[in-house]
Order: structure tokens, then C-alpha cells, then sequence
């Protein structure tokens, strides 16, 4: 059963945008009832404002009646509540994506091939979808060694390998990808969830190893290339007038003199 709600003018929720929770305005609402004869609750929608940075975003408020709190007032009597839980749409980020993902937009091979990936990664994590976070970061590192010139035939443990010969790894490196890379594996063919901070382990591998193979390499060819174009702007240092003057005073040589 639907129902109108009556239209609050401010609700606090968390604003993803802000970080944190904000006062919102309610520019619309709407409550779905249900009724299982023993057992009730209803479900409140609602499209909110940030009264902070004007994001809109939309929130829904569930409550059952067999899900209650007790507690007690001031003057002791007992009194209940019902429980209410709270979603959001877009659901609030679960990590903070790195700095460098819009530096990674400028590679253009890794912006045309690794940033839907990672923005697939980052979505699973908001929408506690672990095992497929899980999947999500070995198809990261797949994504990444292709980028790199590996070929795509080989497994895993040779692509590695073979980074590591190139010296694009190191080894202490090539240890946490690979138990990385083994977990994305149980996670795809053996249906295992990781727990969340197993999850958040596997996720920091995978962007300390974009960092130093695709962003750090980056950085530096940038700077390079801004010191190059410096060097060329720079003015040329001044002949030093005082080094003329004495090359000009030097006595001649004895054998100069005979000649």
C-alpha cells in the first residue's frame, strides 16, 4: 500500500558529497506500507537537498514492527522504539578513491581501458558487494599488466614474472600482488567473499601498484619534460668580464717571444 507523507522541510542524513551528516531539505517524500497480519512496517522514500553543497540525493527510512529497542525515560518507565534503517542513493562511498585517478585520466591507454574497471571496483565497494569487489580487483591487474606490454596469454604468475624481469616490480612487490591476485581467483571460481578488511588489503595493493607502475612513471616524464622546456628558457650565463681582462694580460711565453 502507498501512502502521501506528510513533507518535512529539514531531515539530517549523510550527504556523500560533505562527508558527513548534513541538515536537508525534502523536496519530496512518498511511504509504502505493508501488512502481514502479525508483522507491519512501512518504508519511507525521500529525495533530499544538501543544505550544505546542494547535492540531491535519495534516502529511504524502513521500520518492522518486530525490530524494537528498549530503553527507559527520564523517570524510569520503559519505553520502545522502532528500529529504523536507512539507505541511500547513490550509497555513500565506502572508500575514498585515490588521489591520482584523475591523473590516470590523462594516460590515455589506461583512461580508455582501466578507469571503467576501477570505477566498477570502487561501485561494488559502495554497494557492500564484496566477492564481486573481489573479481573486480583481479580484472584490475590483468587490466594494468596489459598496459604494460605484457601479453595477454600468459598466466598470472609468469605476467608477474615477467614484470619483475623488466624491473617494473620488485620482488617484495610481486609477493603481495600475487596472494592479491590468488584471492581474486577464489573469489571468481570459488565463490569466497572477503571479509572487509581483507577487501580493503586487496584494494590498496591494487592502487599502490597503478602508483608505481602507471602513475609514479608519470610524474616523472612530466617533470622531465618541464625541465627540458625550463633549461630552454632559462637565460645563458654572462661571459665574466674579469676572466677577459686577465687572459688578455697574460705575459707571453718565452718560445712566443723568440718567435
Amino acid at each position: 500500500m502507498s501512502e502521501s507523507v506528510k513533507k518535512e522541510s529539514i531531515e539530517k542524513a549523510y550527504c556523500s558529497a560533505c562527508k558527513g551528516e548534513r541538515n536537508c531539505d525534502v523536496v519530496g517524500s512518498h511511504r509504502v506500507s505493508w501488512d502481514g497480519h502479525h508483522i507491519w512496517g512501512h518504508t519511507d522514500w525521500r529525495i533530499l537537498r544538501c543544505r550544505g553543497c546542494d547535492e540531491v540525493f535519495c534516502q529511504t527510512v524502513s521500520i518492522c514492527s518486530d525490530d524494537i529497542d528498549f530503553g527507559h525515560d527520564e523517570e524510569g518507565h520503559q519505553i520502545a522504539t522502532y528500529i529504523e534503517t536507512k539507505k541511500y542513493w547513490p550509497a555513500p562511498s565506502k572508500r575514498k578513491k585515490p588521489d591520482w585517478l584523475d591523473e590516470l585520466q590523462c594516460i590515455k591507454v589506461a583512461s580508455e581501458r582501466l578507469v571503467s574497471p576501477l570505477n566498477e571496483l570502487y561501485g561494488a565497494l559502495d554497494a557492500d558487494l564484496p566477492m564481486l569487489a573481489g573479481i573486480a580487483v583481479r580484472s584490475c591487474f590483468e587490466v594494468v599488466a596489459e598496459i604494460l606490454g605484457i601479453e595477454s596469454e600468459l598466466t598470472f604468475q609468469d605476467k608477474l614474472k615477467t614484470l619483475v624481469a623488466q624491473e617494473k616490480l620488485g620482488a617484495s612487490a610481486e609477493t603481495a600482488i600475487s596472494t592479491a591476485i590468488e584471492a581474486g581467483h577464489a573469489a571468481t571460481h570459488r565463490g569466497w567473499t572477503p571479509e572487509p578488511d581483507d577487501l580493503n588489503t586487496l584494494v590498496e595493493i591494487l592502487e599502490a601498484f597503478i602508483r608505481d607502475t602507471l602513475i609514479e612513471p608519470a610524474r616523472r616524464l612530466e617533470l622531465h619534460e618541464r625541465a627540458a622546456n625550463l633549461r630552454e628558457r632559462v637565460p645563458p650565463k654572462p661571459p665574466n668580464p674579469k676572466k677577459r681582462t686577465k687572459a688578455a694580460q697574460k705575459p707571453a711565453l718565452p718560445s712566443e717571444v723568440t718567435k
